[in-house]
Formats: C-alpha cells, sequence, structure tokens
C-alpha cells in the first residue's frame, strides 16, 4: 500500500511539473506571438508611411 502512496505522489510531481512547463511554454509563445504582432504592426506603419510619401 505505501509503496503505491509513493508511486501516485511521484505521478502527482511528475504531473505537476509537466503542468508547470506548459505554463511556461504558453506564456513563451504568447510573448513571441505579441512580438511579431508589434512588429509586423511596425513593418505596415513605415509601409504606410513610403506610401503616403510617394504620393
Amino acid at each position: 500500500m505505501e509503496a503505491e502512496a509513493v508511486a501516485a505522489h511521484a505521478t502527482i510531481q511528475n504531473l505537476e511539473q509537466k503542468l508547470a512547463a506548459s505554463e511556461q511554454s504558453s506564456d513563451l509563445f504568447a510573448r513571441q506571438l505579441d512580438n511579431v504582432k508589434e512588429s509586423s504592426q511596425a513593418k505596415l506603419m513605415v509601409h504606410e508611411e513610403e506610401v503616403s510619401l510617394e504620393n
């Protein structure tokens, strides 16, 4: 019975670690997505300014 409890505890710890890693990965992806969005918006603004100056 104690071996089962130890195994269950180890499984819970493993799942908690996986959850934490998943949350960190998700946060990193969200930050990267924000960076891409900001970069794209900046490029679009530069492009719009260039087009405006041509006209």
